[in-house]
């Protein structure tokens, strides 16, 4: 019976190291995403367009937070390596998307806290591919 048991525990051992993910198969995933960001959108506009926190209005992006930030219309602002480069229209004309590594948007405070009043709105940080990855 014990003999049994130890060859039981050795298996569920064994089943177990080879569930787990390594490091190199989440790399991966984490290559696989990077990519698909220029595979599925064909312009910037498109991209912010999926992103839940946003929403898009006569061409002008605003953060969805809650019924207050329907009343400011406080338009976002996109940022690419920590300085604010203006809003929607001015970044399509800048940002290439094959450049962009991905987006993250900040709410208002947190973005309020770390651009100042140009923040207040909500801010898109436009995450650049590092020429040196290619």
């Amino acid at each position: 019976m014990r003999l049994f048991t130890f060859s039981l525990a050795l298996v569920v051992l064994a089943t177990a190291a080879c569930s787990t993910p390594t490091a190199a198969t989440t790399e991966l995933a984490s290559k696989r995403e990077r990519v698909t960001l220029v595979e599925r959108f064909t312009s910037l506009s498109e991209a912010v367009r999926a992103e839940p926190k946003i929403t898009i209005q006569s061409g002008q992006a605003y953060l969805r937070s809650g019924i207050n930030s329907v009343n400011s219309q406080q338009e976002v602002q996109f940022a690419v390596r920590g300085q604010i480069i203006g809003t929607l229209a001015s970044a399509e004309s800048i940002i290439n998307l094959y450049d962009v590594e991905r987006l993250r948007v900040l709410d208002a405070s947190t973005a309020g806290a770390r651009y100042g009043l140009q923040g207040s709105g909500g801010v898109v940080e436009v995450v650049m591919k590092d020429s040196r990855r290619s």
